[in-house]
């Protein structure tokens, strides 16, 4: 094999290494047994998540989200009306309105949102894959503010013998179907959440 990198990376590049920077080690010429070391780009742990159409998370709707429509990180823009501000979320300042009463009116970022929460709970799966013990031994559990299901359906599949439900406001799962072990409801946590042995409450920070 060649020099297929051809010169070291250019120096003005390297302040990036910590996200995509690695060391390789490359065979020279085939006359040549030589090995030499050269700076190249390759993913981290941590980029592969922004990835799509692989076996892993990919968490790139939620930066997607962001991108693709400015309305909704706009917002932080704003924290300082929001610090003055004693009764009223930030959302609401900036947007006229509560969150999920724009999201319900405008489907647009409804769909963006929900994408970027659907790939968030995908996260549930490494999490799953070492810490499963925590949930056995229950028979129900509510997912409070479990969206459209993502989450859920890793939960109903990862324990079948689980009663699963999925409580969210009604205009986010007045569509959705339930199946098997796993349920969709209706509701406001503020005013009362379905009896069950466990919740489950995701916070994305």
């Amino acid at each position: 094999m060649g020099d297929a990198f051809g010169s070291a990376v250019n120096p003005a590049c390297r302040d990036h290494g910590g996200i995509i920077r690695a060391v390789v080690t490359i065979h020279g010429d085939d006359d040549s047994n030589q090995e030499k070391e050269k700076e190249a780009f390759a993913l981290t742990a941590a980029s592969e998540l922004l990835i799509k159409g692989t076996e892993n998370p990919s968490i790139s709707p939620v930066v997607e989200m962001f991108l693709d429509d400015p309305t909704l990180s706009s917002s932080i823009h704003h924290l300082n009306k929001w610090f003055y501000d004693e009764n009223r979320p930030l959302y609401e300042i900036t947007l006229g309105k509560p969150l999920w009463e724009f999201l319900d009116k405008n489907p647009t970022n409804l769909s963006l949102f929900n994408d970027a929460m659907a790939s968030d709970s995908q996260m549930i799966k490494l999490a799953l894959k070492d810490h499963h013990m925590a949930f056995e031994g229950l028979e129900t559990i509510v997912d409070v503010g479990g969206g459209t299901g993502t989450t859920a359906q890793i939960f109903s599949e990862k324990f079948p013998e689980l009663k699963y439900i999925v409580f969210d406001l009604p205009q986010v799962v007045k569509i959705l179907k339930g199946c098997n072990n796993l349920s969709f409801v209706g509701g406001d946590m503020f005013d009362s959440i379905p009896k069950d042995d466990a919740i489950l409450l995701k916070v994305s920070i």
